[in-house]
């Protein structure tokens, strides 16, 4: 299961439509490990359709929307943070191999709800677009290495 959306960086190495690519997310409530980061994010790497930088990291969902970056806590361990992946992960919770994907829309320079989250969250939707076929190799490579079986793919028109 990969669970793709977007996020706003916590760290100043990250801009708008960067990729982030958490080893855990974390939540008041529990902590999720994503041992299969590793292999999306080498995926990533390696897509030439994939231009943008891959961060890995922490993740920290909040229960609501966060303006600046100081209000988050814990933020200075994190790589970025969002409102739903923990939500999500919580549902996917049966032995499956999961991955977060978040591509960065807002960041530590530029807050959200600035002139600049229009632009961010274009350059974020774009970089997720590019994603999909490392999205499809991914799933392909973890689903063989569960059980040797082949990943269908389900398309909605």
């Amino acid at each position: 299961v990969a669970v793709a959306g977007v996020a706003a960086a916590l760290t100043e190495c990250a801009r708008p439509g960067d990729l982030v690519v958490p080893d855990v997310v974390c939540s008041a409530d529990r902590v999720w490990r994503c041992p299969s980061a590793g292999t999306l994010s080498a995926v990533l790497r390696g897509d030439h359709r994939v231009r943008t930088a891959v961060h890995t990291g922490a993740l920290i969902e909040s229960p609501r929307m966060v303006r600046h970056v100081r209000e988050v806590r814990g933020g200075r361990s994190a790589v970025a943070l969002d409102m739903e992946s923990g939500l999500l992960l919580d549902l996917a919770d049966d032995g499956r191999k999961v991955a977060v994907l978040r591509a960065v829309v807002d960041t530590p320079e530029r807050p959200l709800l600035s002139a600049a989250t229009v632009a961010g969250g274009v350059a974020a939707l774009a970089a997720l677009r590019a994603c999909g076929p490392a999205l499809r190799t991914w799933a392909a490579t973890v689903a063989r290495g569960k059980n040797d079986s082949v990943v269908k793919e389900v398309r909605h028109p």
